[in-house]
């Protein structure tokens, strides 16, 4: 009993304890109201994940960047799918244990002789001999499945950077809006003055202004919709990046640069490398080992079962060997099944692949379009603008009154506006671009 006591006490140290980890939802829902920008574990996460250095923490400004980065960390998503990850990479290892031996024992009371020991004793073990290729294609499925899980973050990741760049693309549309409406209000508020004053002289008639207070006040309220928009886009960014609106701050929210040529090679590069394409082709990968598995497993392993023992007083021992028989079935249900599944992550990728390139085609055509919009409203603000330069000239030469210039001006702006209208069509197709490379296209330009 002695011997067999440090047997027992080495095999219980082996044992890997149980460590309790209680969730409580009360603590937990605090905790997600007491995020701070100010986190030390956030500057950190930011530094390494931008590779720059932060002279201060939280910035004075934020762009999308450092909000992507923020939203990375807060994200509830990508730590769903890091601890998906997580628990595919621990498979791993479980795919790589080798199956345990088996210890039985049967002791026996059997009376019979007086002479002779009543005890009849049993101890036999059973040692199976794997099939080499079985514990391959498992180890195979387990990291290809992890693999998978990894493209998913990927694929998660970049949902999040695009949900905030549309956020913060509406912003920076609110405020240019808001800015231009500003200017055509301050233009409008002039015209309806000069109207009323020529109203008094007898210069003018009552329903002209009666259209230029209307053109006011339309005006007016469409400048007021323009600021409740840039509010609601600014709380739209505070929740994209997954924290409090007023920890915000200033948010630098600029598109006005130039969106660079797209070359048609890099449909090719998202059909291979897009993080959803390569998930599903490591899916694709794991259900092949998975088949090549099932048909390795035809093949039965073979147990080694020595046993020794004392039987009423003499010692015995035995040599024996077991292994399936298939005699009820030659594991045809378990291959066509994993046959089918890899046939169904097959359709799975071709769906994928096929929905990269419909995605590509629709955003590549839209920019497209946007593009000759927006030229075309260059050339009109191009026009708007000399028209009034030449008409500023007019006006300084006493050649024409103050109605003709605020006219004009106010034309120019209409102009203009419709100009930023047109950037931020071209921006939201640069957006789609992007969404079917599953990277920034600004990248691509250096």
């Amino acid at each position: 009993m002695a011997r067999r006591f440090p047997l027992v006490l080495l095999l219980a140290s082996a044992c890997i304890p149980y460590v309790p980890r209680p969730l409580d939802p009360q603590t937990n829902a605090a905790a997600l109201q007491q995020r701070r920008l100010d986190d030390p574990n956030v500057r950190a996460f930011a530094e390494q994940s931008l590779k720059r250095q932060f002279d201060r923490w939280p910035p004075e400004s934020w762009n999308l960047d450092t909000l992507t980065a923020v939203a990375l960390y807060f994200n509830p998503d990508i730590a769903v799918a890091r601890a998906e990850q997580a628990t595919a990479a621990a498979a791993i290892a479980t795919a790589r244990e080798r199956p345990n031996p088996t210890l039985t024992a049967s002791p026996q009371h059997k009376p019979s002789d007086p002479q002779l020991s009543p005890w009849v004793s049993n101890f036999g073990f059973d040692f199976p001999l794997e099939l080499p290729a079985k514990r391959r294609e498992r180890i195979a499925q387990a990291t290809e499945l992890a693999a998978a899980s990894q493209a998913r973050i990927g694929a998660i990741a970049w949902g999040v950077r695009s949900r905030l760049r549309a956020r913060m693309l509406d912003l920076f549309a609110a405020r240019q809006r808001e800015a231009a409406l500003d200017r055509e209000e301050s233009i409008e508020n002039d015209i309806v003055e000069l109207f009323s004053k020529r109203l008094e002289l007898g210069e003018s008639a009552q329903p002209e202004l009666s259209r230029a207070r209307v053109a006011l006040y339309q005006t007016t309220l469409l400048r007021a919709d323009a600021r409740r928009l840039a509010a609601e886009a600014r709380a739209g960014v505070a929740a994209a990046a997954g924290v409090p609106e007023p920890a915000l701050g200033n948010i630098t929210a600029v598109f006005d640069h130039a969106i660079p040529a797209i070359d048609a090679t890099l449909r090719d590069q998202a059909l291979i490398g897009r993080a959803d394409v390569l998930a599903a082709l490591h899916e694709y990968a794991a259900a092949d080992a998975a088949l090549r598995l099932e048909v390795a497993r035809q093949v039965p392993d073979i147990h080694l079962q020595p046993a020794f023992g004392w039987d009423q007083g003499t010692r015995t021992w035995t040599l024996g060997a077991a292994a399936e028989l298939p005699l009820m079935n030659r594991h045809r249900g378990p291959i066509g099944e994993a046959s089918a599944r890899r046939e169904e992550m097959a359709a799975r990728f071709n769906a994928v692949q096929a929905g990269v390139i419909a995605q590509w085609d629709a955003a590549t055509a839209s920019l497209a379009a946007a593009r000759a919009k927006l030229d075309a409203a260059d050339t009109v603000v191009r026009t708007a603008d000399a028209q009034a330069a030449s008409v500023r000239k007019q006006f300084d030469a006493g050649e024409i009154d103050r109605l003709a210039l605020r006219s004009s001006e106010l034309e120019a702006e209409a102009a203009h506006l419709a100009r930023a209208d047109a950037l931020i069509e071209l921006q939201q197709a640069a957006g789609a671009v992007e969404d079917a490379l599953q990277r920034p296209i600004a990248e691509e330009s250096r």
